[in-house]
């Protein structure tokens, strides 16, 4: 059976005329009665059973079922109540059958999963189903709940939800695809989306579920049941504050207006200083006796210049917010928290000063810890657009640590840690895009699924550098230049280095390599540099008509 699934790509217009076609109620359509218009739409355009689609659940989803991910299944019976589909691996079903409802055969494994984590096969074995069409039908559902509902939606009986939320949501989705939110804008829109399932997830769970009994089934005395009620009702509280102060967050963003004044600030604060115009030292102390802060003022001004003007700051993220392009941070030792690079994204300077460690870490989950896009080099006795000096990075549950998409870049003496994040979810210390230079020295890279990914058009020099504790310890793509000098690459369970460039031949086959091959290949410099436990080969594989090389 032919596994080929049909991909939509739709414009603004045409998502928006399939939204209106589904909910075509005249009356006033509540939040509350959305699904059950959903639900109507499907039992007239999707079969209950008797059709093959391939399993596919998105990246975030707890994969029960990892056999059958990406897999032919064959779906048996389609519970529309719960937007479900009860499903078995397509070799145990005959669909051809014209029978649904049942499975086939009685020794089956049939499972249930949600319906938007089915792709429909374009030619189905049922002459009756029209597989591109279901496609279409499956495409619609999906699309709209991953990107316009959310929990709180279910619950509101006043307003008309076509009005109150599909138009200036479907607004802001055709925003960020044209490039108009802006890139932090976009990360907190799915940070949003995303914190808000997980808290009601959470929630149901305690609500539906008998948190309360003991694991061995023993009794339960009163005392640590009392409790542990409390300890339910405590985090049931607290779950629903996060709800409300989420839905406030996203009723911003929504909005085109506040969006508008909020973008039209970070360009404000992107802009370039005026000539001759000095940029600000920033500083940030937790507090502490005054010598420590004469001493680190002393020290601050002798690495930015004695003309600065200097201002003080107890939070990382204040100082992030007030900073403009060029402006220095300097941070005294101790912990801190951000959500974003915010007016130092353009360019600029954050630097660890005193004896100990400065850590800063991503007080919440997300997709970028700090989002670097340096505009044109407006000095040109500055040799980096932006640097980051003696900080220690925490993104243990960040997904992207360093985004660099534009400029020369310096790490200097820095830890990226993702903290054993590759366990459970695709996680990059430094990804490094086209028109970026990435110069990293004694920096180590640990923790992640991927210590650093550079792409095509991407220079990445390494000196005494240690990337350790990945699955991958770096990922290089066609055109990226890579320099190496007095570097450790070591307990990486994958590929020390992976390098995946196409090419005409078509060839199949692996062998093992030297140390001295890196240097064969192109724009590829490796000097004095030690690969500890990683075994180095050449693996030649088809993809796509071309060949990848795995080192």
């Amino acid at each position: 059976m032919n596994r080929r699934v049909e991909t939509a790509r739709k414009n603004h217009d045409e998502r928006m005329n399939e939204f209106v076609g589904v909910l075509n109620r005249e009356d006033c359509l509540p939040g509350s009665e959305v699904l059950d218009e959903w639900r109507f739409h499907l039992e007239l355009t999707v079969k209950k059973g008797g059709w093959l689609a391939v399993y596919k659940p998105p990246a975030g989803r707890n994969k029960e079922y990892m056999d059958f991910v990406n897999e032919l299944v064959a779906v048996e019976s389609v519970e529309f109540r719960n937007f479900e589909g009860y499903v078995c691996s397509a070799g145990q079903s005959d669909c051809s059958s014209s029978e649904t409802g049942s499975s086939s055969t009685q020794t089956n494994k049939v499972f249930c999963v949600p319906l938007e984590d089915l792709y429909p096969c374009t030619n189905q074995p049922d002459p009756e189903v029209d597989g591109v069409e279901l496609a279409n039908v499956l495409d619609q559902y999906r699309y709209f709940r991953a990107n316009l509902w959310l929990p709180w939606d279910e619950e509101d009986d006043n307003e008309d939800w076509r009005v109150a939320a599909l138009e200036p949501r479907m607004q802001l989705l055709y925003d960020m695809e044209q490039g108009l939110a802006g890139c932090e804008m976009c990360e907190r829109v799915r940070r949003v989306f995303r914190q808000a399932w997980a808290a009601h997830e959470d929630l149901q769970s305690l609500q539906d579920g008998d948190a309360l009994d003991s694991v061995d089934g023993s009794p339960v005395s009163a005392t640590t049941r009392a409790l542990d009620e409390e300890g339910v009702a405590i985090r049931v509280m607290q779950l629903h504050q996060r709800l409300d102060q989420l839905r406030h967050e996203f009723s911003r963003l929504q909005n085109p207006l506040i969006r508008g004044l909020m973008v039209r600030q970070r360009q404000r604060m992107m802009q370039p200083r005026l000539k001759g115009q000095q940029p600000w030292s920033r500083l940030v102390w937790p507090g502490g006796p005054a010598e420590q802060l004469a001493k680190l003022v002393g020290t601050a001004s002798l690495l930015a210049g004695t003309d600065q003007r200097f201002k003080l700051y107890p939070l990382l993220a204040l100082a992030l917010e007030e900073a403009n392009a060029g402006d220095f941070v300097f941070l005294a030792a101790g912990e801190y928290s951000t959500t974003g690079s915010a007016g130092l994204e353009a360019g600029g300077t954050i630097r660890g000063i005193g004896e100990e460690a400065a850590v800063v870490s991503g007080c919440e989950a997300g997709d970028v810890m700090l989002n670097i896009e340096c505009q044109q080099q407006r000095d040109e006795a500055v040799q980096f657009d932006f640097v980051l000096s003696n900080v220690t990075l925490e993104a243990y549950k960040i997904e992207i640590c360093l985004l660099l998409s534009a400029g020369n870049v310096l790490l200097e003496n820095c830890i990226i840690d993702g903290g054993g994040s590759h366990d459970k979810d695709d996680s990059v210390g430094a990804m490094v895009r086209a028109n970026c230079r990435l110069v990293a020295r004694n920096c180590v890279f640990t923790g992640f699924t991927t210590g650093i990914i550079a792409y095509g058009g991407a220079r990445l020099e390494l000196e005494k550098c240690h990337v350790k504790e990945c699955q991958y310890g770096m990922q290089m793509y066609k055109g990226a230049e890579l320099s190496m000098k007095q570097c450790v690459v070591s307990e990486c369970t994958s590929h020390g280095v992976y390098f995946k460039w196409s090419c005409d031949e078509q060839e199949n086959g692996s062998t093992l390599v030297a140390h001295d091959f890196l240097n064969t290949l192109p724009g590829v410099s490796v000097q004095e540099s030690d690969f500890k436990a990683v075994p180095l080969a050449v693996q030649v594989e088809n993809v796509n008509c071309g060949i990848v090389y795995n080192v």
